[in-house]
C-alpha cells in the first residue's frame, strides 16, 4: 500500500454515478471515515432539488477498486435515487483513505458556495428559523441567495455601521431586527452603535433597558434563544418606543408584526421562479 506523495493518477474524467454503479463503487469502502448521516442527508436534499453542480471533487479510487474518497457522495445518489455527473480519479496503486489529503481543512459552508458574506447569511438564516421554523428552507441555498438579493441594500447598511462586533448585542438575531426594522424605513444604527461601544449617555431610554434585558439572555442558544432576543431586538427598534424605559414581554406578537413586515417587503424571494 502506498502513501499518496509515492501515487500517480491513471485517470481522471466526468461520469454519471448511477444507484446501481454507486452500490457498486460502495462495495469497495473498507477503511473510510464514519459515515455522517446528516452530510448524506444534505447531499441528497441537494441532489433532488437540482442544486448539486459538477466540481473539480468527486470520487476517487485506487486501482483495485477500493472506495478512497467520496462515500457520503455515493451514498446521496442511493438515497436520493439521482444520478450525479461528477468527476472520478482512479489511481494507479493501491491507496488508503486515511493518507487521502483531499478535505483535510473545513468543509465548505453556505458563504463559500454562494460567495455571500458570512455575517449577511447568518442574518437571512436567523429571518427563516425566527418567522418558519422550518430546518429545511434555512438549508435552502437559493432561497437563501433570493432573499439576500431582495434586502441586499439595507442588510449591507446596518452591517457597515457596524462599529465593534459583540457576541451578544451584534449577535445574528439583533441584526437581523436592525435590518428589517431599517427596511421598514427607520434607521436604528446610531443607537445600536451606542450600544455596542456601551456609550450609555447616547442611548435613549430604550435602549438602556435593551442592555437590560439582552444579560437576561447571555447563553441562551438555539430556536428559543434566538426568537427571544430577536423580539427584543425588534421591539427596541420601534420608532414609536424610542423614550420607553421598559420593553414589552410580548414575544409572539412581536414575532407576528415583524414577520408581517418581512412578507410585505420579501414574500416574493421566497417563491421559487421555477414554480
Amino acid at each position: 500500500m502506498q502513501g499518496f506523495e509515492k501515487l500517480k493518477i491513471e485517470s481522471t474524467d466526468v461520469q454519471t454515478i448511477t444507484v446501481t454503479k454507486a452500490k457498486e463503487l460502495l462495495e469497495g469502502n473498507h477503511s473510510n471515515r464514519p459515515i455522517r448521516e446528516s452530510v448524506v442527508r444534505g447531499y441528497a436534499e441537494a441532489m433532488t432539488k437540482g442544486q448539486w453542480r459538477l466540481t473539480h471533487q468527486g470520487i476517487a479510487i485506487d486501482a483495485r477498486g477500493n472506495l478512497v474518497d467520496g462515500q457520503h457522495r455515493l451514498l446521496a445518489v442511493i438515497e436520493s435515487g439521482k444520478p450525479l455527473k461528477t468527476m472520478v480519479t482512479v489511481y494507479a496503486g493501491t491507496a488508503s483513505p486515511l493518507w487521502n489529503p483531499v478535505d483535510i481543512g473545513a468543509g465548505r459552508n453556505a458563504g463559500d458556495i454562494t460567495g455571500i458574506p458570512r455575517r449577511e447569511i447568518e442574518v437571512v438564516k436567523c429571518w427563516l428559523m425566527v418567522f418558519y421554523s422550518d430546518k429545511a428552507i434555512q438549508k435552502d441555498l437559493e432561497l437563501i441567495a433570493r432573499v439576500h438579493t431582495a434586502a441586499g441594500e439595507p442588510i449591507r447598511r446596518v452591517h457597515e455601521a457596524m462599529s465593534r462586533p459583540t457576541r451578544l448585542y451584534s449577535s445574528a438575531s439583533v441584526r437581523a431586527a436592525v435590518v428589517l426594522r431599517y427596511a421598514t424605513g427607520y434607521d436604528w444604527c446610531t443607537a445600536w452603535s451606542a450600544v455596542l461601544k456601551m456609550k450609555y449617555h447616547e442611548l435613549p431610554p430604550i435602549g438602556s433597558a435593551f442592555i437590560r434585558r439582552m444579560a437576561q439572555y447571555d447563553g441562551y442558544r438555539g430556536y428559543s434563544g434566538a426568537k427571544q432576543i430577536f423580539a427584543l431586538a425588534w421591539e427596541a427598534t420601534n420608532p414609536d418606543h424610542q423614550g420607553n424605559s421598559r420593553i414589552s414581554r410580548e414575544s409572539d406578537r412581536s414575532i407576528a408584526e415583524a414577520k408581517a413586515e418581512f412578507e410585505e417587503r420579501y414574500l416574493d424571494a421566497m417563491t421559487d421562479p421555477r414554480g
